[in-house]
């Protein structure tokens, strides 16, 4: 697999890969994805906030104040079985809204995989911003390149650094025949505490070799969310149920 250097960037890359199909993602059609709440987390359709990679709106996950489990998680396996050595992209945009301790923790991205042709999740591959020198900050669109970071990690290549640490190449050394099962974006706070987690999910951009297809998170109505932005109460939360 031919990759460059890890990169992140605010809102849209110069020279990024050449989009062949954009899914809008709302309430109404999911394209293929399952929005999942646990404990006291929270999710929605907003318009914004700011002006977002693509569209006018995104996705609001929002971790609980108190438990260890309140999360809130965007998940996908619209692309099951596409072999790991096939990806030529998978990026994400987020916006970091708030965290109790600090914000490079505020949001995971992870991708689940079978490596030995079972057809049951083996592993899942988490991609987290400050194992790859960068921070997440607050209030501000950023777009992360989870295929090519220099730091992916997995409780069964040793947890997160110091302990273990790989990209995909060398994943792949020891796994040739990985194929992606899904992959998802959370929000949790994981520890307990008195204050909640949350980031804001856009412009999820999946490429195989064959296409490349990016995901738009937008409402199909202007909801208010804890004061981010007016327009109608009347705001969609939890699966594909409004």
């Amino acid at each position: 697999m031919k990759r460059a250097s890890f990169f992140v960037a605010v809102l849209l890359l110069a020279g990024s890969p050449a989009v062949a199909e954009t899914l809008v993602v709302h309430p109404e059609d999911l394209q293929g994805w399952v929005v999942s709440v646990s404990g006291q987390g929270d999710a929605a359709f907003v318009d914004g906030p700011g002006t977002p990679p693509i569209g006018a709106g995104s996705l609001w996950l929002a971790g609980g104040p108190s438990a260890q489990d309140d999360a809130a998680i965007a998940s996908t396996d619209r692309h099951s079985g596409t072999p790991v050595a096939q990806l030529t992209v998978l990026s994400f945009s987020a916006n970091v809204a708030a965290h109790p301790d600090n914000p490079n923790y505020a949001g995971v991205f992870a991708v689940a995989v079978n490596h030995d042709g079972g057809g049951t999740q083996d592993e899942l591959i988490y991609f987290e911003p400050i194992y790859n020198g960068y921070a997440q900050e607050l209030n501000l669109w950023q777009e992360w390149d989870v295929l090519n970071a220099a730091v992916l990690w997995s409780f069964e290549q040793g947890g997160p650094p110091p302990g273990g640490g790989f990209t995909f190449d060398e994943y792949l050394m020891s796994h040739p025949q990985a194929v992606v099962l899904s992959f998802l974006y959370g929000v949790g706070n994981w520890l307990p505490s008195t204050e909640s987690s949350m980031a804001f999910l856009d412009r999820v951009v999946f490429g195989d070799g064959a296409a490349v297809t990016q995901y738009n998170f937008d409402p199909d109505i202007v909801v208010f969310v804890d004061g981010f932005e007016s327009g109608d109460t009347a705001a969609w939360s939890g699966t594909a149920e409004r």
